[in-house]
């Protein structure tokens, strides 16, 4: 997504990965959203009481860690507000992955056609922004291409879908601790205390949530 690699550019890569994780706050509205203008026959999910107030929690760690940031004078807005909105888009991807997910299509058709998708849809911003074409800039755009985003996506999709499904969230929220901590120690970001509250409060309402969630379905 762009917003995502925008704040990671001009915000901070490991707050950008925990903000991801912020996309519940704006899942019931993105739902609302898709069912009502693009795709009426999503089933209707129902969000409970408990999941509104994980969410609320989730809010007040997002609100957190924007605050934590207000005071810095080199912050960058866009990358900040890029930062957020990654969240609520990540949320109509969601949404999306499980309308195709009720049809049937296969995770490793929706992985290759949105690759495919994306590289037509960036081709102008190569032209547009100040991209130096070079032979370098082109192997390092070729191996992110590779690993991160092809290989490394199909492990993903292929690993989620291989777990169990009381396993796969719980996996998923190693991504923004391990993304905050090799920020940390590789890139040399720095993260304030209230900034380090709300990603506790983000991550760890994520979590217990989950687990409430599976063992009520058992």
């Amino acid at each position: 997504m762009a917003t995502y690699v925008w704040g990671t550019l001009l915000f901070s890569l490991g707050m950008s990965v925990v903000m991801l994780y912020t996309a519940s706050i704006y899942l019931p509205f993105a739902e609302k959203m898709m069912r009502r203008y693009f795709l009426p026959s999503i089933p209707k999910t129902s969000f409970g009481t408990k999941y509104y107030v994980s969410s609320a929690i989730n809010l007040t760690g997002l609100l957190l860690i924007v605050g934590s940031t207000l005071s810095n004078a080199n912050l960058n807005v866009v990358g900040l507000v890029s930062a957020i909105s990654s969240g609520f888009f990540f949320s109509i991807m969601m949404v999306m992955v499980r309308a195709l997910k009720s049809v049937d299509v296969a995770p490793e058709h929706t992985l290759i056609s949105g690759i495919a998708v994306g590289f037509v849809l960036f081709i102008p911003f190569a032209f547009i922004l100040p991209v130096t074409i070079s032979a370098s800039n082109i192997g390092f755009a070729t191996g992110l291409g590779a690993f991160a985003t092809t290989i490394g996506g199909i492990f993903y999709f292929k690993g989620f879908s291989s777990v169990r499904a009381d396993i796969a969230p719980l996996i998923a929220y190693f991504e923004p601790i391990f993304g905050s901590l090799l920020a940390l120690i590789f890139l040399g970001e720095k993260y304030s205390l209230l900034a380090i509250v709300g990603v506790l409060l983000i991550i760890g309402t994520n979590f217990v949530y989950t687990i409430y969630s599976r063992k009520a379905l058992k």
